[in-house]
């Protein structure tokens, strides 16, 4: 044996944290960093419970796999509890041992046993260090992030939260997961939840041609003998209005707009400067129980391709939808005194858009659903405002449900 072997430190350091992780979160990231931050090698064990449901829905095997894909550089094992970790690494040639823990609760018994010849564990380290870590449970980001917040969101049919909540390791399986403990909690799932909500309005459309523009040289704003109306617009510009559609001409008289006649309710605007059409199309449907008004806008280019997918608004009686590029909305008058007004975030997950789209028709037909509407889409995710009186100033939320709940009787 050479003199230097013989003076070197032969300890080898072990460091390790014990919890359920069920599932594993980007803020139990933030305690595998710690971990591997210490000297020595880094572990993380899990506690091998069965699924359990609410606390526990994943197998030991499933969070175990779950974790090891959502953390590097550690390993990754299982254990019935932190004693028998601790005995496991002991067994595994480990001399020194580090345990961090955020509450003070195992790292006392730990070293309480070191040394001390138990039936399911046996180890004695040289020395035991605790470290103890804090966290804000209230924070919004990953330092609060926990996995009851993380299966909150799986409750909630909440995908995006989801994502904000798992590591950037976990995201190629973050809908994988999602789904499975949709199934193993049962919460109603969509097929996909990648796919992304459709368009309005369509893909493609058949611009109507435009008529060449009619010379408006020299005339006067008025209405011509052949019905032909001549005027001037708010920008000063000239119009010429027929029954082919109205044209606007610059101050140069180029014709730089093109406006169609409308034809149930369907009317196409084309841009002959930005070389794009929009349409617009505002229409009512006797639905048999009264009227329903339908309204969209889209914008294309010239060729018909759809540029901008705009929205589509429906509305009947005192209820509206409104489905578009920033999101889905709703709102409700329930009397003079009461409106409800519901919004989804900007990316609208589908099954936030279906369950908006689906309440709609139900809040129409049967008014007493209100109050679980209103619960069931801030849930969903939906920003609900009472406002009284209706269109008015916004309430408190649960003022608002109050004063429904007192008009219905309940």
């Amino acid at each position: 044996m050479r003199l230097r072997q013989f003076f070197e430190d032969t300890d080898k350091t072990a460091a390790f944290a014990f919890g359920r992780l069920n599932p594993a979160t980007n803020g139990h990231e933030l305690l595998v960093e710690e971990i591997k931050k210490q000297p020595g090698d880094a572990f993380l064990f899990l506690s091998d419970r069965p699924a359990k449901l609410p606390t526990d829905p994943l197998s030991a095997q499933e969070k175990l796999e779950w974790a090891q894909i959502s953390f590097k550089g550690i390993a990754v094992g299982l254990a019935k509890s932190a004693l028998i970790a601790a005995d496991r690494l002991h067994k595994m040639g480990y001399t020194k041992l580090i345990y961090l823990e955020g509450e003070p609760k195992m790292g006392k018994v730990i070293q309480a046993y070191n040394g001390q010849k138990k039936d399911l564990h046996d180890y004695n380290f040289k020395t035991i260090d605790l470290v103890r870590l804090t966290r804000d449970p209230d924070a919004e980001d990953a330092t609060g992030m926990s996995a009851s917040k993380l299966r909150q969101t799986v409750l909630d049919n909440d995908y995006e939260a989801f994502q904000a909540g798992i590591t950037n390791n976990a995201m190629p399986q973050a809908e994988k997961m999602f789904l499975k403990l949709q199934g193993i909690m049962g919460v109603d799932s969509v097929e996909s939840i990648s796919e992304k909500v459709e368009p309005p309005m369509p893909k493609q459309i058949k611009p109507i041609k435009m008529p060449t523009p009619p010379d408006i040289t020299g005339m006067q704003d008025g209405t011509q003998d052949n019905g032909t109306v001549i005027g001037t617009d708010k920008q000063g510009n000239k119009t010429h209005s027929s029954g082919a559609g109205t044209f606007t001409y610059n101050k140069q008289g180029q014709a730089i707009k093109w406006t169609t006649p409308k034809i149930a309710g369907l009317q196409q605007v084309h841009d002959l400067v930005k070389k794009e059409i929009s349409v617009n199309y505002k229409t009512q449907v006797d639905m048999g129980d009264g009227d329903v008004n339908i309204g969209t806008d889209a914008k294309y280019d010239m060729s018909g391709k759809l540029i901008k997918s705009g929205s589509v608004d429906v509305r009947a009686g005192g209820a509206g939808v409104n489905v578009g590029p920033d999101g889905v909305s709703m709102d409700y008058v329930v009397s003079d005194n009461l409106s409800i007004h519901a919004k989804s975030p900007k990316d609208v997950d589908p099954v936030t858009a279906k369950k908006l789209k689906a309440m709609r028709s139900q809040v129409t037909k049967d008014k007493n659903i209100l109050a679980n509407f209103a619960k069931v889409a801030k849930q969903a995710g939906a920003n609900v405002t009472f406002k009284s009186p209706a269109n008015g100033p916004a309430i408190p939320f649960d003022n608002g449900i109050q004063m429904l709940l007192q008009m219905r009787g309940n």
